[in-house]
């Protein structure tokens, strides 16, 4: 038979069902740093922007909180560090394509990788490259052409439509789109 001065697990049985527990303020303090250090590490991405036409210039935020510091791959061969005081980093991406970009923060030991995906699109066409081609046009003939659309940073623009005329007495068409 158990009485009120029965321990069990440094609890003392105060009547059926109810229990005291006795634990040292130091141990408190201990299992509060402890939860606190390793609870609040948690990295969040935002960015203003995750899609659009080059170049594209995304600032990037941790909304995250705990770590001590934060490094960004932002997949197309640049990297950023940021500290827990800055968390903000932006960047320019001029390739086209989908891009994913890496926080990796850091905690002690502790690393933690968050991604999201950028995509960017070619940006207006700057020049226009013909392929193949003998570099002349008569007026009143036709021929075939093979013409690329490119933006300022050699992204080819795939959805560019192309018309070119020889109307009689026009002249001709250089190779170079002239």
């Amino acid at each position: 038979m158990k009485t009120t001065e029965d321990r069990w697990m440094g609890g003392a049985i105060l009547a059926a069902g109810a229990y005291r527990w006795a634990i040292p303020l130091t141990l408190l303090t201990a299992l509060f740093a402890l939860a606190t250090a390793c609870g609040s590490f948690e990295p969040k991405i935002e960015a203003d922007s995750v899609s659009g036409q080059a170049p594209l210039n995304v600032t990037f935020t941790n909304t995250g909180s705990g770590a001590d510091d934060h490094s960004w791959d932002f997949g197309d061969g640049s990297t950023a560090e940021s500290t827990a005081d800055v968390k903000t980093v932006s960047h320019t991406f001029t390739k086209s394509g989908t891009f994913t970009v890496n926080l990796t923060a850091t905690k002690g030991e502790d690393v933690v990788v968050v991604p999201v995906n950028v995509t960017v699109q070619p940006g207006a066409i700057a020049r226009v490259d013909i392929e193949d081609w003998d570099g002349e046009i008569g007026a009143g003939s036709a021929t075939s052409l093979v013409a690329k659309a490119y933006d300022e940073f050699d992204n080819e623009v795939t959805d560019a439509t192309f018309v070119y005329e020889a109307p009689s007495g026009a002249g001709s068409i250089d190779a170079s789109g002239r």
